[in-house]
């Protein structure tokens, strides 16, 4: 699912863009990964790529193997256009930040898998949501859920679950040491 060297790049577009720190942790990366495997650019997915940046317009357009500052009044994101497959990078320094921004999170990928449901010139099979963060340096990488087309009545239900109590997870897991045990003595 890539490599540690990709996912510090990513992290490292992605504080340029959000001016938020440099240190890897607190940081996740979600990203589509087609089935069968391919290439995700503009010239494999010329109208999901086009009906994402309509979406994220007026921020965009994201070029093609670039990346996007996304603005929203939940929060702000990246989301970067790869090969492998669109990531969305988020900082999570803020646990309530990430509670909030879920939604907006949640539509940008209902919008990319609507949008890879009527793709013509090379539709996956399926794609798979991975979830990548490094904690403490270490790399965490784990398939979150695997989607399959034509959509599922439930899909955006199930996704909208999966990345709420993914998000929690993770913004629980990032709070530092002394606010875990947030205690008061007597």
């Amino acid at each position: 699912m890539g490599t540690n060297a990709s996912k510090r790049d990513s992290i490292k577009r992605a504080t340029s863009l959000l001016k938020y720190p440099e240190s890897e942790d607190g940081y996740v990366i979600l990203k589509l990964l087609p089935d069968p495997r391919g290439c995700c650019c503009f010239h494999c997915w010329p109208s999901t790529w086009t009906e994402i940046n309509r979406y994220i317009s007026p921020q965009g357009p994201i070029p093609d193997e670039g990346d996007a500052l996304i603005r929203t009044k939940d929060g702000d994101y990246v989301l970067e256009c790869h090969e492998s497959g669109p990531e969305i990078v988020i900082y999570l320094g803020v646990a309530t930040a990430s509670l909030v921004l879920a939604k907006s999170v949640i539509d940008l990928l209902t919008t990319f898998l609507k949008a890879l449901q009527k793709e013509r010139a090379k539709p996956p099979l399926s794609v798979k949501l991975s979830r990548r963060r490094v904690i403490k340096g270490r790399t965490e990488d784990e398939i979150l859920m695997e989607i399959s087309f034509p959509l599922a009545d439930d899909t955006v239900g199930q996704l909208n679950k999966k990345m709420q109590e993914t998000l929690q997870e993770a913004a629980k897991q990032d709070l530092p040491d002394d606010t875990e045990n947030n205690t008061t003595e007597s």
